[in-house]
């Protein structure tokens, strides 16, 4: 049975809302997902600030 919160970040991340997607990823305990996500807002980014914020967090739901 899938969490709550995994299926709001499946339909989070269906409709680009790659920001909430992320939350609810790792709120689920998918902390690739999370990665995933955070790469993909990386990716997005317009400005260079963005994209190593987005970088920054996806090393963060990485661990080791």
């Amino acid at each position: 049975m899938l969490s709550a919160d995994y299926r709001a970040a499946v339909t989070a991340e269906a409709g680009g809302d790659v920001d909430a997607a992320a939350e609810r990823y790792a709120l689920a305990g998918d902390h690739a997902g999370a990665v995933r996500m955070h790469l993909a807002r990386a990716a997005r980014a317009t400005g260079r600030a963005a994209e190593l914020a987005a970088l920054r967090d996806a090393v963060r739901w990485a661990g080791d």
